[in-house]
């Protein structure tokens, strides 16, 4: 039964990362849509040979990506709630001027440290379930793929 909670767990967090992921990619150019295609494709490959090494290195980079796009979303929607219109001030004279806001350091910061956190958790302390990996993968292409295709193939920018 904690088996099959856990697994359960683990495909919720799946599909947290794979909303997460699909709301960046569908602002970003082709190149880094084309270049995560690959990383999944090679991922799903490995993942598929059984060789636990091998399989391990390219599911672990998408994975680590996935997490630190989602973790960057979380943190830079957090300091935005606790610091909310950062970028505007008001002077002395009454007047109100636009600044640069500087919250997205603190969500770069935030991310760069725990998505390896999260990784070395995963690694440790989760049994990992091939399937549910191969099928997590196998979404991440295919959600790709539809972001691919209808933003960069089929739109008319």
């Amino acid at each position: 039964m904690k088996k099959q909670l856990s697994n359960i767990l683990i495909a919720i967090v799946f599909c947290g990362l794979l909303v997460g992921m699909g709301f960046t990619q569908s602002l970003l150019k082709s190149l880094p849509q084309l270049i995560m295609i690959f990383f999944g494709m090679l991922a799903l490959g490995s993942l598929i040979i059984k060789r636990s090494f091998i399989s391990s290195i390219p599911f672990y980079i998408v994975l680590g990506v996935m997490f630190y796009i989602n973790i960057f979303l979380l943190a830079s929607a957090a300091v935005d709630f606790i610091h909310p219109h950062q970028d505007w001030t008001s002077q002395n004279d009454g007047s109100i001027d636009r600044s640069p806001n500087l919250n997205w350091l603190w969500a770069i910061i935030v991310s760069f440290f725990l998505s390896p956190l999260s990784i070395v958790f995963y690694h440790k302390k989760i049994q990992r379930n091939k399937g549910l990996e191969i099928a997590f993968i196998t979404l991440f292409i295919i959600v790709t793929l539809i972001i691919y295709i209808k933003f960069e193939l089929l739109c008319c920018n």
